[in-house]
């Protein structure tokens, strides 16, 4: 397995309050695999070759937002010597939105 990952992050404190709250962030991960595997198999079953996060996020006294995307690339999930019988997965895009308030010390 051989690949590349790259990382951003950034706190936007130069924004004026109130935004200096906001942070932006994102990475990359592109893998590729090569080998001699089971049955003939090609590649490896659910191996993910692409993988990207990205969102941003929001922090200003008791209240925490974070909204981040995320995709993978489509990829085989299940391998079989018939091509007719390998079974992939899609592209996958998720989206995921967390809010908190933290009301006192130990309670959020």
């Amino acid at each position: 397995v051989e690949g590349v990952e790259v990382n951003y992050m950034q706190r936007l404190a130069f924004l004026p309050a109130p935004f200096d709250g906001l942070s932006v962030f994102g990475n990359l991960t592109k893998l590729s695999s090569k080998g001699n595997f089971d049955e003939g198999a090609t590649q490896l079953p659910s191996f993910v070759p692409t993988t990207i996060n990205a969102g941003f996020s929001y922090a200003r006294q008791r209240f925490e937002g974070r909204i981040a995307a995320k995709y993978q690339s489509g990829h085989i999930f299940v391998f079989n010597t018939n091509p007719f019988n390998q079974q992939w997965r899609e592209d996958i895009w998720t989206v995921d939105l967390n809010l908190s308030y933290r009301h006192r010390p130990g309670l959020t």
